[in-house]
């Protein structure tokens, strides 16, 4: 299968899959155990998929890693510390504007009290690396202009978070837009999706503080 063959397939897999999983299953919200298991079952297949197609990219970044340890690791903190910052600023900044949330001003609403067992599979151990592979590695090998790149890969990840995900919380589109900023500096799936990890972590252990 050449790349670009690949790629497509790529995309189809991870923008179809998820409308028709939606389409077939409860609202995340929903309290039935076998609608999440099964939920967790495909982004696992997905995921698996994914490492099977790219392999030998992975594989190269590994390498790149083991050999650049001291770059890569500060590059990993530069970019976390630019997240929680955009992050910080985001939620105070949409707080001040609508001075009516219920919560504490950094923590996020995203059932990780209804459901956190699995947020923590989803978002921590199988979507960075299947998000990092479609709107970084695959965008950008498609288009070469870091500026439309940017743009694109924006575009993308609103209409994901918006019309697939139901999520419309500002700060996971400002995440989106800085891990491809980065992508850019590191041309790295596995840097990029160490990073986007360790965010999410950090965003669920805020939640139980």
């Amino acid at each position: 299968m050449n790349n670009y063959k690949k790629y497509i397939l790529t995309l189809l897999i991870f923008f179809i899959i998820p409308l028709v999983i939606n389409s077939l299953l409860p609202s995340i919200g929903s309290n039935n155990i076998i609608d999440l298991i099964l939920r967790l079952t495909i982004s696992s297949l997905i995921l698996l998929t994914f490492i099977y197609l790219f392999y030998f990219e992975i594989v190269n970044d590994l390498k790149y890693i083991k050999n650049n340890k001291k770059k890569v690791i500060m590059n990993i903190i530069l970019y976390l510390f630019i997240l929680i910052i955009a992050f910080i600023i985001t939620k105070i900044s949409v707080f001040l504007i609508n001075q009516n949330s219920g919560d504490t001003i950094l923590k996020i609403d995203f059932l990780y009290k209804k459901i956190p067992f699995y947020l923590f599979i989803n978002n921590i151990i199988l979507m960075p690396l299947i998000e990092t592979i479609v709107f970084r590695h695959i965008f950008y090998k498609f288009i070469k202009n870091n500026i439309l790149f940017l743009i694109i890969s924006l575009v993308f990840l609103s209409i994901y978070y918006n019309y697939i995900l139901n999520i419309s919380d500002l700060y996971f589109i400002i995440t989106g837009f800085i891990l491809s900023l980065s992508y850019i500096k590191n041309k790295n799936i596995i840097t990029i999706t160490i990073i986007n990890m360790i965010f999410n972590l950090l965003i669920f252990l805020l939640n139980y503080l």
